[in-house]
Formats: C-alpha cells, sequence, structure tokens
C-alpha cells in the first residue's frame, strides 16, 4: 500500500528519452533512425507519456514532423537535466568511486576556444581523465540559446546581454585594443586614439551581440566609423586588418602576431576609457549542476585566476 503523499510514475526514463531525441531532431522518423528503433517504439512511447503526463507535448505534423507545444517546451528542459543527473548516477553506481566521471556539454565563445579553450582541457583531462567534455564552439545568440534550452550545462563567453536568468561568475576582463598591420604608421606606437583610424575602413566581428558592443565603443565616444566591414571570423579579420585593408578592435590577443597568410598584426592600447568585455563562467539560473560541471566550473575560474 502507497504511504500518503508518494506517487506513482507509469513511465521510465526510456520513455522520456524518446521524448528528448524527438523533440531534439523535430522528426520521429529521425529519432528512430538515431535510437536504432522503429518509428511505432517511438510514437507509442511519446503517447503514453503524454497521457501519463496529461498534457500534449507534440504538435504533429506529416509526414513524421513533430513540434513542441508550450507545455512540451516547458518541459523539455527538466526532461534534459533528468537524463544527465540519469547518466551521472550511472557512472557512478559503475564504478563506485569517488573519482569523477561521465560526459559533460560545455559551450565556448569562438573567440575564447581559439585562445584558451586547448590550454583549459590540458589541464582538465589531467586532473579528471574520465570527464569527457563535449565542446560546443558557438556564438553568443547560440550559447544563450543552449544554456536555455538545457542544451549546454555550462558556458565560457562574455558579459554580452546577460539578463537574470543566469548565474554569472566573472573570470577575466579584457580591454578592447586596436588591432592594425605592423606597417601601418601607428604600429610602433605604445597607445593611440580611435580618432586617429577613424577615417580608414573598419574591420567588425560580425556576430549577434558582438557587432553592436564593438559599434557601441565609437558611440560613447561621439564618434562613428567611416566605412564598415563586416567579418564573422576572428582569424579573417586579422588576415584583413593584416593585409592593410583596414583597421579592427579586438579585446583577445593571439600569442603570436603572424596570421596564417604570413601577414602581420599589432595590438595597440587605446587612450581612450572603453568598456571592456568580461569573460564569464554562465550557467541557468535554477538548475543544479552535476558533479562534473561543477568541478569545471571551478577549474576555469582557477585556470584565469593563475593568469590575472
Amino acid at each position: 500500500m502507497e504511504g500518503v503523499g508518494e506517487m506513482t510514475l507509469n513511465y521510465t526514463l526510456r520513455h522520456l528519452k524518446y521524448f528528448l531525441v524527438a523533440a531534439d531532431t523535430g522528426s520521429i522518423s529521425q529519432a528512430a533512425r538515431d535510437l536504432n528503433i522503429s518509428q511505432p517504439s517511438i510514437s507509442a512511447a511519446i503517447n503514453h507519456l503524454e497521457r501519463e503526463i496529461g498534457v500534449e507535448l507534440f504538435l504533429r505534423k506529416r509526414p513524421q514532423g513533430v513540434a513542441l507545444t508550450a507545455a512540451g517546451r516547458d518541459l523539455i528542459r527538466a526532461t534534459r537535466q533528468l537524463l544527465n543527473h540519469a547518466k551521472e548516477f550511472e557512472v557512478s553506481a559503475g564504478s563506485l568511486v569517488d573519482a569523477l566521471a561521465g560526459e559533460i556539454h560545455i559551450a565556448c565563445f569562438v573567440n575564447i576556444a581559439s585562445t584558451y579553450l586547448a590550454a583549459i582541457l590540458r589541464s582538465f583531462y589531467a586532473a579528471h581523465p574520465n570527464v569527457t567534455v563535449r565542446c560546443h564552439i558557438e556564438d553568443q545568440s547560440e550559447i544563450l540559446s543552449g544554456i536555455s534550452s538545457g542544451r549546454y550545462e555550462s558556458a565560457i563567453t562574455f558579459d554580452l546581454d546577460l539578463t537574470n536568468d543566469f548565474n554569472v561568475e566573472v573570470v577575466r576582463e579584457l580591454m578592447p585594443r586596436l588591432v592594425i598591420s605592423k606597417h601601418h604608421p601607428l604600429a610602433k606606437r605604445s597607445r593611440a586614439s580611435l580618432e586617429q583610424v577613424i577615417a580608414e575602413p573598419f574591420i567588425v566581428l560580425d556576430l549577434p551581440h558582438s557587432r553592436n558592443y564593438f559599434l557601441s565603443l565609437f558611440h560613447n565616444q561621439g564618434l562613428r566609423p567611416n566605412r564598415i566591414i563586416p567579418v564573422s571570423s576572428f582569424e579573417t579579420i586579422r588576415s584583413l586588418v593584416g593585409n592593410e585593408l583596414g583597421y579592427s578592435l579586438l579585446n583577445i590577443e593571439t600569442r603570436t602576431a603572424m596570421n596564417y597568410d604570413g601577414t602581420e598584426v599589432r595590438y595597440v592600447n587605446l587612450r581612450e576609457k572603453l568598456r571592456p568585455l568580461k569573460i564569464c563562467m554562465v550557467t541557468l539560473k535554477g538548475s543544479s549542476p552535476r558533479r562534473a560541471v561543477t568541478a569545471f566550473n571551478k577549474h576555469v575560474q582557477t585556470f584565469f585566476k593563475k593568469m590575472n
């Protein structure tokens, strides 16, 4: 006989997994292929889950397409988190040791990844060899969307348009610097001003949120770039600058001045007081990070603390 307040769950982790894969793929047939089971099995599991929960989770589209309802969107984040914790439990139960193990999903802003991620992973794997880090290299828009939906458990990114929906831990502050060709007249200066280059083409990092940040640096000084060349790649910006097609502003400086094509750039400090970018560890507020995720977040904080 059940005790007062106890709940009987007539669905399993398998039902939830099928629901999650169908939601991620948007297709019953694709979910069946990914899971290597039949389409009727997927459909039956989802129908069973909807009956037990008492709400419709998907809008059915033909042929075999599905889209989450409002209730489905509310449930998907909790489902993803529950299945992640179930994986962690399975690993812990199998090993029965204190060592961290399992797979975690971490997002990283593209520019941060190209400069810091390899060193972070090298030292993290040395300390936690049984943890696999799935790295998702994205722009800010994709990172915030992925954290909100639960696709990513944590992110290393910049403080660009972060809302109160997120927990934010600042790990490093980076000032914007002028990036010019080594042949530029200002290349040997220790400092320069935006006014000295404002007549030249400005090569801007054209990614969601990033573009607005860099343009705001001019706006806040009462300036406007003469011509804007939008580029979505960090390395391409450096190449264009190295080939004397314009100047740029970047907050991250690479260890080498040479580009892939053999040209070189120089980083020059700016006289203006400009807003810095802050590298942050970001998680979803109200979430319960798994032990391996918490260990990774602390490791990143320590990594940048040693650099400061």
